[in-house]
């Protein structure tokens, strides 16, 4: 006798998995379009009591989830890929024509979003920029390693090792003392220099 009601549920499952599915699957055979109705229903009811900074922190949690669980939720699928390759292709064999009608009528709208996905630009906290189809070519670069490493962007180590302060009290790159003389900071302290050099001499 099992004393753990969870373990026993476990186990009776294990044991009854192939009649139990069966089961589901055939009362949500029976009730499709009422459990249909139900979730629609559900969804517009909720969709209009939803605010946008709502969606937004729904949104947020879910890349969280994502990004904390991604090797488990990785594993799951593997796992239930595995399980279900039949079942998956054969799916895909009678849905064949529908899959490919759906993608004719919306071919243009894919594109689209393909397009739009392709040519995205994200600025990374080491300082670089990449588009999504480069993610991992960029992940993989020095710079973003040398980041990871020292927690320092590429721009801020160049700013340390190679600026020059100025006698007006700023700071410049090598190479860059021309614009900086040219700033608003380096204006004011040159006439102010020439200010006072004045008022001593008279």
């Amino acid at each position: 006798m099992i004393d753990n009601k969870l373990e026993y549920r476990r186990v009776y499952y294990e044991r009854n998995k192939d009649r139990i599915n069966a089961l589901r699957r055939e009362e949500y055979e029976d009730n499709k379009e009422l459990k249909r109705k139900i979730y629609r229903d559900y969804y517009n009811l909720r969709k209009t009591r939803i605010s946008q900074q709502e969606k937004e922190q729904l949104r947020q949690n879910k890349r969280d989830y994502y990004q904390k669980n991604k090797e488990r939720i990785s594993e799951n699928s593997k796992r239930y890929y595995e399980k279900n390759k039949e079942r998956i292709s054969e799916y895909y064999s009678q849905n064949k024509e529908r899959i490919s009608e759906y993608y004719y009528q919306n071919k243009e709208r894919i594109k689209v979003a393909q397009q739009i996905r392709r040519n995205v630009r994200v600025d990374c906290p080491c300082g670089g920029h990449y588009k999504i189809p480069n993610k991992s070519i960029h992940f993989k670069s020095q710079r973003h390693q040398n980041w990871l490493g020292t927690g320092v962007k590429k721009e801020e180590k160049l700013k340390e090792y190679n600026s020059r302060e100025c006698v007006c009290g700023g700071r410049y790159l090598i190479g860059q003392r021309a614009t900086h003389v040219e700033t608003e900071e380096h204006k004011t302290w040159s006439e102010n220099l020439e200010l006072s050099t004045i008022l001593y001499i008279s």
